[in-house]
């Protein structure tokens, strides 16, 4: 059995990434539906004043931080995909190949509704050759350990949180805002992010980091709308700019999988089982 774009096993990859796109969509449309009309009436009661005052009186400094720390946080993450990678059986992907695809995914994110941007992780990553001979299902293994990491990845899962969070706090110093609601807002916008409805979670981030600052923490209205806002640009901005770079610096290395280089029920070898390794420590 080979891997080719007509085999069983290509089909049933296939199959199973349209279900997906057709669930985010449907996810995307009914997400939608709740959070326009909130976000309609939310903007009459806001005053555009106030936001573009705390924009005005933001520190640059701190806001230059905010994108540096950022830009480390995406990194590692895209570190801990090229251990995920490896050690879901794609070997001989550079880690510098694997940390641009993912930068090239994070740009996708950015701009398309519900998550569908993390499709591209897959259909780059199996357009090289070390992605074409381990076959799509050992891929898509690989991003479900990327969502749940184990400790082989711990190190630079804390670096990536640790970036992620001195980001959050340059921006909350910025505008002003107490140290102390640095917790609350992280944990709003990771929920924001599990719920990608919008590009980017816009919107979705808004309805939960905008309530939770100002009710929790006395915030000023405009300022929590214009942390919440920076923090979409801050992602939208350092992501684009490094993600098409990275795509670009990629796409002359990556090729279209060849016929006999796919996935034969996940594997790139022909349906040959390579016998598991034993994990060092255990």
């Amino acid at each position: 059995m080979t891997g080719s774009p007509d085999s069983p096993d290509a089909g049933v990859v296939a199959a199973a990434g349209r279900r997906g796109v057709r669930a985010r969509l449907a996810l995307a449309a009914a997400g939608l539906a709740v959070v326009v009309p909130l976000a309609l009436v939310g903007l009459r009661r806001v005053d555009a004043g106030a936001i573009a005052s705390a924009f005005e009186g933001a520190d640059p400094a701190l806001l230059a931080a905010a994108v540096a720390f950022f830009l480390a946080f995406q990194t590692a993450a895209g570190g801990v995909w090229a251990t995920c990678q490896a050690a879901g059986g794609v070997r001989g992907m550079p880690p510098a190949t694997a940390v641009g695809i993912h930068w090239a995914t994070r740009a996708a994110c950015e701009v398309t509704p519900a998550g569908l941007g993390e499709t591209a992780r897959v259909a780059l990553s199996r357009r090289h050759p070390a992605g074409a001979r381990a076959g799509g299902w050992r891929i898509v293994g690989a991003v479900a350990a990327f969502r749940a990491l184990d400790t082989a990845t711990a190190a630079l899962a804390a670096l990536a949180i640790a970036a992620r969070l001195a980001s959050l706090a340059c921006l909350l110093a910025a505008f002003g805002i107490s140290p102390a609601a640095l917790g609350a807002a992280f944990v709003a916008i990771v929920l924001a992010g599990s719920m990608p409805v919008a590009p980017g979670a816009a919107g979705t981030r808004e309805l939960l980091v905008v309530p939770t600052l100002v009710l929790a923490w006395d915030v000023p209205a405009g300022a929590a709308i214009a942390f919440s806002l920076s923090v979409q640009a801050v992602a939208l901005s350092a992501s684009l700019a490094v993600g098409l770079s990275a795509l670009a610096f990629l796409w002359p290395r990556l090729r279209a999988a060849a016929p006999g280089d796919g996935d034969a029920g996940g594997r790139g070898d022909g349906g040959a089982v390579e016998a598991p390794r034993p994990a060092p420590g255990r």
